[in-house]
């Protein structure tokens, strides 16, 4: 029961995922619930992500390799080494200091995304050459393999408040971006054995399945509708990880 549980999970937090970013209002607590403790439930989070954003970035592949505002594959490379980075520090600081700074680091990414628009029009957006977008991808590679969850709000932020990408074309890039960095940071925790391997592939393949349903229903939301579903969740998670 537990298997097919986490099989829904993964699903169900993968179409969330794509449209928002915040598959985490989902399935780390959910997982949590399942009675997983936090560092495991966290990487075994991570090492499902990828299924989800394997599939969403196959589904969205074409639309995809239009986006040239910025050379992709310099991209994946600092998100993969930034990915490695944070399983290191995830890893080697105690379980207390992760459950303390969790709450913070998913209110800091949905209030980024959030107010980001805000900014644009108050003109507080600045457009940045590659080098300066790529450090940017590298600290997004570095929360993704610490906290996976909520990475993808991040890499939207970061394209919002610094990039010419539309919302759009950011939910597309962040599945590829995220997805690096989590396989290279899973690489890193199976080989520490630090992840539930049966449920954390159980959840992988419910999430291939549900990333490849999220491109096929993502263009039926506006992206103001994308940004309130952000809002909404993401305080929801981060009110229940500081009271739980």
């Amino acid at each position: 029961m537990l298997i097919l549980a986490v099989f829904f999970v993964g699903l169900i937090g993968a179409i969330i995922g794509y449209l928002s970013g915040v598959a985490s209002v989902f399935t780390y607590p959910a997982l949590l619930l399942l009675g997983f403790p936090p560092v495991i439930a966290n990487t075994t989070n991570v090492f499902s992500n990828v299924g989800g954003g394997l599939g969403s970035t196959l589904s969205g592949l074409r639309y995809i390799r239009r986006i040239t505002t910025y050379p992709r594959v310099p991209q994946y490379i600092i998100s993969a080494i930034g990915g490695a980075l944070g399983a290191v520090l995830l890893l080697g600081v105690s379980a207390s200091v992760f459950e303390a700074v969790v709450p913070w680091l998913v209110l800091f990414a949905v209030l980024s995304v959030v107010l980001a628009p805000l900014a644009t029009r108050a003109g507080w957006h600045v457009n940045v050459g590659t080098g300066v977008f790529l450090v940017l991808v590298f600290g997004v590679g570095i929360y993704s393999g610490y906290f996976g969850a909520a990475s993808a709000v991040m890499y939207m932020a970061v394209a919002a408040l610094f990039t010419p990408l539309t919302t759009r074309e950011a939910l597309l890039l962040k599945a590829p971006i995220t997805t690096v960095a989590n396989a290279v940071a899973t690489v890193y925790y199976l080989a520490n054995g630090a992840v539930n391997v049966p449920a954390a592939v159980s959840m992988m393949v419910g999430g291939l399945v549900g990333g490849w349903i999220g491109p096929k229903i993502g263009h039926y939301f506006s992206d103001r509708t994308i940004r309130v579903f952000v809002l909404v969740c993401g305080l929801a998670l981060f009110v229940w990880l500081l009271v739980r």
